[in-house]
């Protein structure tokens, strides 16, 4: 499951705007549906990734924790970004400082953990 604050909804709609307008949200909700389903395997709820606003454009982070107990209690499991990539760019240096091995002719958001 996903959540995040308000003002990071705001931020969500805003990089969702961008990607409308360069013809790539399908690609940003691909990786959107990915992180919210993430370790699911049919027990929704099971796990619940927390967006945030990343300091590189049109990227976020996130935490993922995982379901300890029946409680519904969730744990610590594991952070990263869903960053963006511009056409042509490795992501190596500013402002992503998050390499990818795939250079892309396109606009692209990829996980990275």
């Amino acid at each position: 499951m996903l959540e995040m604050s308000e003002e990071t909804q705001r931020y969500v709609d805003e990089v969702k705007a961008f990607a409308e307008s360069v013809g790539a949200l399908g690609k940003l909700q691909k990786q959107l549906d990915y992180l919210d389903t993430y370790a699911e395997h049919g027990a929704r709820g099971h796990t619940l990734c927390t967006l945030y606003k990343d300091f590189a454009p049109n990227s976020f982070s996130f935490v993922m924790r995982i379901k300890q107990n029946d409680a519904g209690a969730y744990g610590f499991w594991f952070n990263g970004g869903l960053i963006w990539y511009p056409p042509g760019d490795s992501g190596v240096g500013a402002p992503q400082f998050s390499v990818s091995l795939e250079i892309s002719n396109d606009h692209e958001w990829r996980v990275n953990t």
